[in-house]
């Protein structure tokens, strides 16, 4: 099922960082939007304008694969 939203998990993924990192780039965004005037809902990111400030706006399949979500938390560096 598509969402109107991603999810910190989902950004983590797709972005290759933690999921506490996904939180701060959400909230950031999330800023961004109610400055314009938005309504937001925190810990989600609208996928339209996630694209559209990290992929130039090319929606595309901008999708997550369930199973690449499964061990997706921070990995300690080594």
């Amino acid at each position: 099922m598509n969402t109107l939203y991603f999810t910190a998990k989902e950004v983590a993924v797709m972005l290759g960082v933690s999921r506490g990192k996904a939180y701060g780039i959400i909230k950031e965004l999330n800023c961004d939007l109610e400055k314009e005037g938005h309504l937001v809902v925190a810990g989600k990111v609208p996928r339209a304008y996630f694209a559209s400030k990290y992929y130039g706006g090319i929606e595309g399949n901008l999708s997550v694969n369930p199973d690449e979500t499964a061990g997706s938390e921070c990995q300690p560096e080594m």
